[in-house]
C-alpha cells in the first residue's frame, strides 16, 4: 500500500456511557482517534464473493496498523457511520490494517 493513498481523514469511535444528570446513563459515540485512510466502496463481483463467505460489507478501509482498533468500534466519515465487520492485518506485517465495514442505513 502506498501511504500517499491514505488521503481521507476518518474517526474511529466507540460507545461510551455518559451520565444523563438524573441518575441514569445514555450511550453516545465518542472519538477514540482520527486517522488517515483509503476508503473505497465494494462493488460487483467483489461484493458477491464477500457475501458468500462472510457478513455483508459495503466498503473497505485501509489505515496504518493500530492495536487500538477493534470490532466494537465504528468509523465516522463524511457524516456517515460504518460498523466494523472484519479487521485484517495485511500480510501480518503490522504496517497496514484492512477494515471491512458495513454502512449504517
Amino acid at each position: 500500500m502506498n501511504p500517499g493513498k491514505l488521503n481521507k481523514k476518518i474517526e474511529i469511535m466507540e460507545l461510551t456511557q455518559v451520565s444523563d444528570g438524573s441518575g441514569g446513563y445514555e450511550n453516545i459515540l465518542t472519538s477514540v482517534m482520527t486517522v488517515w485512510a483509503n476508503i473505497r466502496p465494494v462493488y460487483g463481483r467483489e461484493k458477491w464473493q464477500a457475501q458468500q463467505a462472510q457478513a455483508e460489507i459495503s466498503h473497505k478501509v485501509i489505515v496504518r496498523y493500530s492495536p487500538k482498533i477493534n470490532r466494537a468500534q465504528v468509523i465516522s466519515y463524511n457524516n456517515k457511520i460504518y460498523d466494523i465487520q472484519y479487521l485484517i492485518n495485511i500480510n501480518e506485517e503490522n504496517r497496514f490494517l484492512e477494515i471491512q465495514v458495513l454502512e449504517r442505513q
